[in-house]
């Protein structure tokens, strides 16, 4: 293997973005928002069969059997995974749209600065270790420099499955608390709490390892529905 290669962050890369890039990562989420879709169709659909779905599928076990039964346990799970999965891609268009709805911000306003006379920024690279060391328990996640006399440091952390952020003045290297309560309403909490919802990765590893079995269903799901077309298509040509 080459110096520096991981499997597990190669995995990563291919679950995020098909180690694709930018590009990748927009197929994945056009492909979870028609996954998405396809769910609530497929459920809508088995509803008029809602009746000992169960029962049929360890009596009759066809393909069709199988798929609805399947799809009875999972689809909401993988309906919570796609949807979280498509708003860390598109969430710069998600959130002004939800914001619109719900008539207030979904998280608190970043704060800014007043740009001292003739004084520079800092050197980043001591502002950097600063801001890893301050969330030495979280995982970075994302980094946007001070692009304006008076914007901030602003760092992205994930922890315990939610989305956190750190405030850097760019003149003194101190840390910027956001004034003010934060939001609430529905998509505020879920704006804080989508990551978690995403992975279960905050409910213990016995939630996790289900929530990842759960996941594989997805899979399982396009094969058998797959299969039960292919079936129907060679029936009605035969």
């Amino acid at each position: 293997m080459a110096d520096g290669f991981s499997f597990s962050h190669l995995m990563i890369d291919i679950h995020r973005h098909l180690a694709a890039g930018r590009v990748g990562q927009q197929i994945v989420a056009v492909s979870s928002l028609v996954f998405a879709i396809t769910c609530i169709i497929g459920l809508i659909l088995w509803w008029p069969l809602r009746g000992r779905t169960l029962a049929r599928t360890l009596k009759r076990g066809q393909a069709l059997d199988w798929h609805n039964a399947l799809g009875l346990v999972a689809v909401l799970p993988l309906i919570i995974m796609a949807i979280t999965g498509i708003t860390f891609t598109w969430g710069q268009h998600v959130w002004p749209l939800v914001e619109g709805i719900q008539g207030s911000p979904t998280q608190q306003t970043r704060p800014f600065v007043v740009a001292p006379e003739h004084v520079e920024k800092l050197p980043i690279d001591p502002i950097m270790e600063k801001a890893l060391l301050l969330m030495a328990d979280a995982q970075w996640t994302g980094f946007q420099p001070s692009n304006r006399d008076t914007a901030v440091h602003a760092f992205f952390f994930s922890a315990d499955g939610q989305n956190l952020r750190l405030f850097i003045d760019p003149y003194t290297g101190q840390e910027i608390k956001p004034s003010g309560e934060a939001p609430s309403g529905p998509f505020s909490w879920y704006r804080r709490n989508f990551g978690r919802l995403h992975t279960f990765g905050a409910c213990g590893f016995i939630a996790e390892l289900i929530w990842g079995l759960l996941s594989g269903a997805g899979g399982i799901l396009v094969i058998t529905g797959a299969w039960v077309s292919v079936k129907r298509w060679r029936r009605g040509n035969g």
